[in-house]
């Protein structure tokens, strides 16, 4: 079966002397093939089900898109077709001749095609509903990429301490369930501070949670500044607690550990009565 796009406004066809390459719809990863099928302007409605045979060409993907390995182009993960209009190929013309000993042997030494060398296609000015739709594929890629470094990087961190030996069971628990959100802020103000000796800036946020690592484990978050040098020294963190709004008594996080513990012993009691 001769490969084709299935792009209602693209003649490409596979040959074997055309610099050109084919890739299925990512059948499985669903939520990716839907946006495939909501984007791909076809001359019929496709499902699921028949987007078996269905190729697109790598035409319609921007180069980031696509990656280079062993001689062969491989999309990306959150790879999704953007291009919707390209310079028409000539791929069906016969006079496609094959290649000379000469390039054969030039291809066995350099072993791949480079993308670098490649002539990219003119593009044509898009209508206003592709340029919406390459607008909407954009923000989509965004997401993918914003939610799975969300999933990471807390649960990274958490398993880093359990690793160093530093961690505990209700470092870990406070870590988990009042700071699920913050994951990206760490990193984000590890970018902003890392460059040159000026003066640095916390946000609340990271103030918070420098801190309240610091009052449950010292050696975790020694463990942690050493790889992310710009988190503050422990004399700063000192001075903040001294200016907390405090009234007389203990910090709320002293009462709350407490309670933790408190907890605890109150069940050993239980238990050894």
């Amino acid at each position: 079966m001769v490969k084709n796009c299935c792009f209602s406004t693209c003649k490409s066809v596979w040959n074997p002397y055309a610099d050109i390459s084919f890739f299925s719809f990512p059948r499985k990863n669903d939520p990716l093939m839907q946006e495939w099928i909501k984007v791909v302007p076809t001359n019929r409605k496709i499902t699921a089900n028949s987007t078996a045979n269905l190729r697109v060409c790598n035409l319609h993907f921007p180069k980031e898109s696509i990656e280079q390995k062993c001689g062969k182009r491989i999309l990306k993960k959150d790879a999704i077709p953007t291009i919707f209009v390209v310079q028409e190929r000539t791929v069906r013309d016969s006079s496609l001749a094959p290649p000379t000993r000469a390039q054969n042997e030039e291809n066995e030494v350099v072993g791949f095609h480079s993308v670098g060398t490649q002539v990219s296609p003119h593009h044509l000015k898009p209508s206003a509903k592709e340029a919406e739709l390459q607008k909407r594929v954009e923000v989509l890629q965004g997401q993918l990429r914003r939610r799975e470094k969300r999933l990471l990087t807390m649960s990274l961190l958490i398993k880093e301490l359990r690793e160093s030996g530093t961690s505990s069971d209700a470092l870990e628990e406070v870590l988990t369930s009042k700071f699920s959100g913050f994951n990206l802020e760490l990193f984000r103000h590890q970018a902003k501070n890392s460059v040159g000796k000026k003066r640095r800036s916390y946000s609340d946020e990271m103030k918070e949670f420098v801190s309240t690592m610091y009052f449950y484990s010292p050696k975790a978050y020694a463990y942690v500044r050493k790889q992310l040098t710009a988190l503050p020294h422990k004399s700063t963190l000192r001075k903040w607690v001294a200016e907390y709004s405090c009234k007389p008594g203990f910090v709320l996080g002293a009462f709350e550990y407490v309670k933790v513990e408190g907890v605890e012993l109150e069940d050993v009691t239980l238990l050894s009565s």
